[in-house]
């Protein structure tokens, strides 16, 4: 995990198993990182920690990440160039296929117009560039995510798929 751990701040995080963290040190490779035990750093990211756990950050990301993913899986009936649509929390991501192929072309079609006429932050990604990347901030809301699904139904529409 990277910059998100400290709202802005240069610092990173690992989460992982006690068995992969024992194999790690096991091998004889010493970790250190520059960041490390700043203390700076420590304080941005337990008060990070804290906002995320005071007022309920991970049931929010839960909850509204499945309202829009939910949206967007709706719009799969309408449009057959959605080919399939992920979501874990926040982080959901459309793929664009053609006949069953990745459509890179439509992806960032898509995705120019989402962000240029219906401001919407959205990326590609995938060894194809054929998937859109939603991840919006925590703060987002049922609302904000219903302007997601009617302006990628519009860009859909408005491209004829």
């Amino acid at each position: 995990m990277g910059t998100l751990v400290g709202n802005g701040h240069p610092m990173a995080a690992v989460v992982t198993m006690k068995e992969v963290a024992d194999s790690f040190g096991a091998c004889g490779i010493e970790y250190f990182n520059t960041f490390g035990g700043n203390p700076v750093s420590m304080a941005i990211g337990d008060a990070v920690i804290s906002v995320v756990a005071d007022e309920g950050l991970q049931r929010h990301s839960a909850e509204v990440g499945a309202h829009l993913t939910r949206g967007l899986r709706g719009l799969m009936k309408a449009h057959q160039s959605i080919g399939a649509v992920h979501g874990f929390g926040l982080y959901v991501v459309v793929e664009f296929v053609q006949d069953r192929e990745p459509d890179t072309e439509l992806a960032e079609d898509v995705k120019w117009l989402m962000l240029n006429e219906h401001k919407v932050i959205v990326s590609t990604d995938h060894v194809y560039g054929n998937v859109l990347k939603f991840r919006p901030p925590l703060c987002i809301t049922r609302e904000d995510c219903q302007h997601i699904v009617d302006s990628l139904d519009s860009v859909l529409t408005e491209l004829s798929l």
